[in-house]
C-alpha cells in the first residue's frame, strides 16, 4: 500500500485527525480484510510524542486497484515534546510506520504501511496551545 495523499482534518492540544489515501491492490480471487494494524509515530524525531489508531477497517477487493481512505487519529503523549518542537517555530517531519495483517478467511498476509509528511509550525503551536 503506497500513501498517495495526507490531509489534516483536527488539530487541538489533545490530538490530530488525519486521513491517508493509498494505493493498494489486491491479486488474490479473494476479498482482503485487515484483521489487526500495528502502528508507530514519529514527529520531529521525537519517537515517544505519540500515539497513533487508525479508526477504520480495511478492505481491499480481489483482483482490483483501489484508493482506500483511512482515517488516522493522533493522541499527544508527550505534550512537552509537543511544546518544545513548537517552541522552534521550524515545520517538522512526522512518519506513521505500521504493518496491517490482511486475511482471506484462511491466510494471512502482512503488508507494510508508511505515511509521512510535514507538519508546519502553525499547526505545532496549535497543538501545543501556544496559537
Amino acid at each position: 500500500m503506497k500513501p498517495e495523499q495526507v490531509t489534516t482534518s483536527r488539530i487541538s492540544t489533545d490530538g490530530a485527525d488525519f486521513e491517508a489515501v493509498l494505493d493498494g491492490f489486491n491479486p488474490n480471487s479473494k476479498e482482503l480484510t485487515a484483521r489487526s494494524v500495528t502502528t508507530k509515530l514519529n514527529i520531529g524525531g521525537r519517537a515517544e510524542a505519540a500515539k497513533v489508531s487508525i479508526a477504520s477497517s480495511l478492505v481491499l477487493p480481489p483482483k482490483q486497484n483501489v484508493k482506500v481512505k483511512v482515517p488516522i487519529k493522533v493522541e499527544w503523549t508527550d505534550k512537552a515534546a509537543i511544546a518544545a518542537l513548537a517552541a522552534t517555530k521550524q515545520p517538522v517531519t512526522y512518519l506513521v510506520e505500521g504493518t496491517a495483517e490482511f486475511s482471506d478467511g484462511r491466510t494471512s498476509i502482512n503488508v507494510p504501511l508508511q505515511v509521512s509528511g510535514p507538519m508546519t509550525a502553525a499547526e505545532l503551536a496549535q497543538a501545543a496551545g501556544t496559537r
